[in-house]
């Protein structure tokens, strides 16, 4: 769904709230996505947005907190962050103050490792006045006012990264990240048309899994589908969640963005299982075999059991880890600058055990380091082996989970009492409330966007591309203030050209591909960012159908024509939040036929092939396939919008070795590859 722009009419927007609303970045209403008239957000709603954004407090004088904030801005004379063009701008903007017009003024460059680039003198000669430049698309930047505009010059143009500018005069001093952007996300040189594979990590099932599939088995997974061409294979975020209390075993309410799932590791493969003979006897212990078939064997994943069997596996190993000192420090060592980061949330993890009486904290606490430490390696292996052409596809989620490491690591980023959501659209007439806090983006600015960095580069290590999850929430959220409903939020805009040039920077430091999800109601400048920055869109069928779904389609007739798939999108059938194509199918056709009777599997077959190979034949950069379509699975993985206890826990109908084994699903497979390496340049060997 498409929205006409995210610019929007103010003229509902009471008059004394208006010039508020525009200086602190939110939007007076939007577009609804059914293409209805502009729906203005509610003055409450405003005002809670207002307040939780810390622009006024109760009982302030409107009129006084917009000339505050409007005066606060027009003295900032760096802005938190400024962008430069990586290797070619020479230059930076900044809002003078009068004294500074005829003062020599001191500036310093810091490169990011700390290290001093350069210092030196530059006078604001009236040849570096410049008139005021247009406020960045979507934002309430101070280059939005009033008021005379300079260019410092640099000492040369900066190689891309983050640097620290400081400048000095009038007795003066300000400092700004700038963000030195390649301008957009690394893309492979000549560029390709590849395939890949879709399956959760918790879905997979294998002769030696305890209840889901681990790291091991998804290296099994990704040699077998690089042995048929394969160059990514897409999975749910595999980030730690909270399996015991809280329990919500969303892969997109994670306790951290910056850490791995203990759930996934193997202890079969840790480093000192032969010098763990406690961890040895558990392994072959008849006790914890049985339960390990028992969770292997229940039709759903029980997250309770799988953690608590993974728990008990990892709890001896790591005593013997953290037994000898020197190999312990020598591995926490492998985690470089991150290791402090790691040994800050081993301790948030160990101290919520001990609050829960389920071990003493610095048990726990060393468990946690270890689990850390073991996941990252296991990690790497995965993901690091020469040769490997096949990389994995990983998600990056909007939020974090409201009680999670993240938001009590750094409380004040995070907007208070407010939750992310949507607005209503055909699908959900009352709106979605998504129960976690937004970041803050003025406080985001603040530090230099660091956290968004941060969270981006640790994916970054382990995938060949990161599917950024509701790629709009870069440009603006849809913020639900306490109290309010899900029909009347408030859309707050966030820094789109920063946060844009922190994914080009990390993308072409990891050399990876960059993926927007821009499923929904997305504003026409969001795709436009997207093209511009080499940021993949998405092409999921069932948006793209040309027919009109009042049109009659028997069961047996060929698939309506697809509208053109855009050249370097990422393209499926579907993705892990909609029904498997086989039930969307069979629906889509009980509805416009009005025949109960479903549709054959070979006609299912035959539908979903046509649909493939459509995908294959177009000029996407990557076609995704569920595996899951290939046996006509009906069951979601996900039901966005419900509480459902079956959401994220259902198995593959099918295990490893009998995907594997299936000449009707390997056949479909190679099909594709031969259509997609038919319509590209030849691929690296």
């Amino acid at each position: 769904m498409n929205e006409r722009s995210s610019t929007t009419p103010a003229a509902g927007v009471d008059a004394d709230l208006l010039p508020l609303v525009e200086l602190w970045g939110l939007e007076p209403g939007f577009w609804p996505a059914d293409g209805g008239a502009f729906r203005t957000a509610g003055r409450e709603a405003l005002l809670a947005a207002l307040r939780t954004l810390g622009a006024l407090d109760e009982g302030d004088d409107l009129d006084e907190a917009a000339r505050r904030r409007q005066a606060e801005l027009t003295a900032r004379i760096l802005d938190p962050v400024t962008v430069v063009r990586a290797d070619v701008d020479d230059s930076v903007l900044l809002r003078a103050p009068a004294e500074w017009r005829d003062v020599s003024l001191q500036a310093h460059l810091e490169a990011e490792d700390g290290s001093a680039d350069r210092e030196w003198a530059s006078p604001l000669t009236p040849e570096t006045w410049t008139s005021p430049s247009p406020t960045a698309p979507g934002w309430p930047a101070r280059d939005g006012l009033p008021g005379p505009l300079a260019r410092l010059p640099l000492p040369h143009p900066l190689t891309p990264g983050y640097w620290t500018l400081r400048v000095r005069g009038a007795g003066r001093s300000v400092t700004s990240r700038v963000i030195a952007t390649p301008g957009s996300a690394w893309t492979p040189s000549p560029p390709r048309r590849g395939w890949g594979a879709f399956l959760p990590l918790h879905a997979l099932r294998t002769e030696r899994s305890r209840g889901t599939g681990d790291f091991s088995d998804l290296e099994r997974l990704l040699d077998w589908l690089g042995g048929l061409g394969a160059e990514w294979l897409g999975t749910l975020p595999l980030f730690p969640v909270f399996l015991d209390q809280p329990y919500d075993p969303s892969p997109y309410a994670p306790v951290s963005r910056r850490m791995w799932s203990e759930l996934f590791i193997d202890p079969a493969r840790a480093p000192e299982l032969d010098r763990s003979a406690d961890a040895c006897a558990l392994l072959s212990n008849a006790t914890f075999r049985a339960e390990a078939a028992r969770v292997r064997e229940v039709g759903d994943v029980d997250y309770r059991s799988s953690a608590a069997l993974v728990r008990r596996a990892l709890e001896p190993l790591s005593s013997t880890f953290f037994a000898d000192a020197p190999h312990a420090e020598a591995r926490l060592a492998a985690l470089g600058p991150d290791r402090a980061t790691v040994e800050r949330y081993a301790r948030f993890r160990g101290q919520r055990d001990a609050d829960a009486d389920r071990s003493d904290m610095g048990t726990a606490t060393r468990y946690h380091l270890y689990a850390q430490v073991l996941a990252r390696e296991q990690i790497d292996q995965l993901t690091r082996r020469e040769g490997t052409f096949t990389g994995l596809y990983l998600d990056l989620p909007l939020g974090t989970h409201p009680d999670g490491f993240d938001r009590a690591e750094d409380p004040e980023l995070y907007a208070p009492a407010t939750s992310v959501g949507a607005p209503p659209d055909p699908f959900f007439d009352q709106g979605q409330n998504w129960g976690f806090p937004p970041m803050d983006p003025h406080r985001l600015r603040e530090r230099g966007h660091r956290p968004w960095a941060d969270a981006f580069a640790h994916l970054a290590r382990a995938a060949r591309a990161v599917r950024i999850d509701h790629v709009m929430g870069l440009h603006r959220l849809f913020w639900i203030p306490a109290d309010v409903s899900a029909t009347d939020g408030v859309y707050v805009r966030y820094p789109a050209h920063e946060l844009h040039a922190v994914l080009a920077v990390e993308s072409h430091r990891a050399g990876i591909e960059v993926v927007g999800e821009d499923l929904g109601t997305v504003p026409d400048e969001v795709r436009a960012a997207l093209d511009a920055g080499s940021v993949r869109r998405m092409y999921v069928v069932p948006f793209h159908l040309e027919r009109d779904w009042t049109d009659p389609a028997p069961a047996d007739g060929p698939p309506p024509p697809l509208e053109p798939v855009p050249p370097g999108a990422v393209a499926s059938l579907g993705t892990h939040d909609m029904a498997p194509f086989a039930a969307w199918w069979s629906e889509r056709v009980r509805a416009r036929t009005g025949d109960a009777t479903p549709p054959s599997p070979e006609q299912l077959e035959d539908v979903r092939q046509r649909l493939l190979d459509a995908l294959a034949e177009s000029p996407a950069r990557m076609v995704l396939i569920d595996l899951e379509d290939l046996w006509l699975e009906h069951r979601p993985q996900n039901v966005p919008g419900t509480a459902s206890d079956a959401n994220w826990r259902r198995k593959a109908a099918r295990s490893l070795d009998e995907i594997r084994a299936s000449t009707t699903l390997v056949d479909s497979l190679v099909r594709i590859d031969r259509i997609r390496r038919a319509a590209e340049e030849p691929r690296p060997t």
